[in-house]
C-alpha cells in the first residue's frame, strides 16, 4: 500500500480563491483581481522536477546514507523501525538507487530518488520529488550540458513509499536480484532502450565537447572510460 506525506496547501488556498472581481455602480467600469495565474507561478517549483530514470546510471549505497531522506517523514521512520525489529537481526540492509554519472560535475556519483532498500523478507521503496539546481537556485528539468556543469544542489520531497515483496521491474532490480527480478513488458523494453541511448548520446557529446588535445587520433576513438 503506498503512503505519502500530507502535502502543503498554502498555494492551493491561494489557487482556490479564484478570482476576484469587483464592478463600480455604474456597470461600466470593473477591476479583475486575477489570482489563480499567480497561484500557479507560485506552484511552479514543485512543477521543475527532474525526471531522475533518464540518469541511466545507478548503484548500491548504505542504509544509513537515506537517514536525511527517511527523517522527512516520521511515519517512514516509524514504519521502518518496526520492520528492523520484525526482521532478521543479522540481515544488513542494502538500498540501491540512482546515480549521477561522472560527466555531472558537483554531483557525479550522488544517490538519488527512486531507491529500493532490501530488508530480508520485503522491500521498501521510496520514491521523492527531486529537484536539481544551480548555486543561483535556477533548477534544470532536463539533462543538459549546461545542467551537468552547473548543478550543484539535490533537494527530495514529497515522499511516498510502499512496502512489497520483490525489488521491481527497475534496471537495479534485475542487476541485484538476477533472474529472480519481473520483466517489464515488452514495449517498456524498447522504449527504454531508446531512451537510454538518447542521454548516452548526449553524454558522449557532452564529453566530446569537453575533450582534452589528442583525446582523438588517427586510430580511432579511445574508450570513454579512460578519460571519465
Amino acid at each position: 500500500m503506498r503512503k505519502q506525506m500530507p502535502a502543503l496547501g498554502a498555494v492551493t488556498a491561494i489557487a482556490l480563491t479564484a478570482a476576484m472581481v469587483w464592478q463600480s455602480r455604474s456597470g461600466r467600469v470593473a477591476m479583475t483581481l486575477r489570482l489563480v495565474p499567480v497561484a500557479l507561478l507560485l506552484g511552479t517549483s514543485s512543477a521543475l522536477a527532474f525526471d531522475t530514470s533518464k540518469l541511466i546510471q545507478f548503484g548500491t549505497l548504505p542504509f544509513d546514507d537515506l537517514t536525511p531522506v527517511i527523517a522527512k517523514s516520521a511515519r517512514l521512520q516509524q514504519e521502518i523501525n518496526q520492520a528492523l525489529s520484525e526482521g532478521n537481526k543479522e540481515h544488513r540492509v542494502v538500498c540501491l538507487g540512482m546515480r549521477f554519472p561522472g560527466p555531472w560535475k558537483n554531483l557525479g556519483g550522488l544517490r538519488v530518488s527512486p531507491y529500493t532498500c532490501d530488508f530480508g523478507a520485503k522491500w521498501l521503496q521510496i520514491h521523492a520529488t527531486v529537484r536539481i539546481t544551480d548555486r543561483h537556485g535556477r533548477a534544470f528539468e532536463t539533462i543538459t550540458a549546461k545542467a551537468m556543469k552547473n548543478a550543484t544542489n539535490v533537494s527530495e520531497t514529497n515522499l511516498n513509499w510502499e512496502w512489497t515483496t520483490e525489488c521491481g521491474t527497475a534496471a537495479y532490480c534485475a542487476w541485484y536480484v538476477g533472474d529472480s527480478a519481473p520483466a517489464q513488458d515488452g514495449p517498456g523494453i524498447v522504449a527504454g532502450v531508446k531512451d537510454v541511448a538518447n542521454q548516452l548520446q548526449l553524454y558522449l557529446d557532452y564529453i566530446a565537447d569537453r575533450r582534452p588535445a589528442g583525446f582523438f587520433n588517427t586510430s580511432g576513438i579511445r574508450p570513454v572510460r579512460s578519460y571519465l
